[in-house]
């Protein structure tokens, strides 16, 4: 065997017009779940940030209200496996 000689068979050789493909760092794809869940949270603040802009303190103290009936709901599930 000679140093410009390789061991890997002919088959398995790229041809030189066909480039790898590289994974760019701007490349992502967001699932329809994923999609959702963001629009359902940023739709909860929304609407929080609404209330509390036209109730002011009362809206504020209500979305933090609901958001203890929501954890306990949460934690409850949990441990019901």
């Amino acid at each position: 065997m000679t140093t410009i000689s390789t061991d890997a068979p002919l088959s398995t050789a790229t041809p030189l017009t066909q480039k790898a493909k590289k994974a760019s760092r701007f490349d992502f794809s967001v699932s329809n779940e994923e999609f959702q869940a963001i629009g359902l949270a940023l739709t909860i603040i929304a609407l929080w940030g609404g209330a509390t802009a036209i109730f002011g303190y009362a809206g504020l103290i209500i979305g933090a209200l609901t958001m203890v009936a929501v954890m306990y709901a949460v934690l409850v599930t949990i441990s019901r496996g």
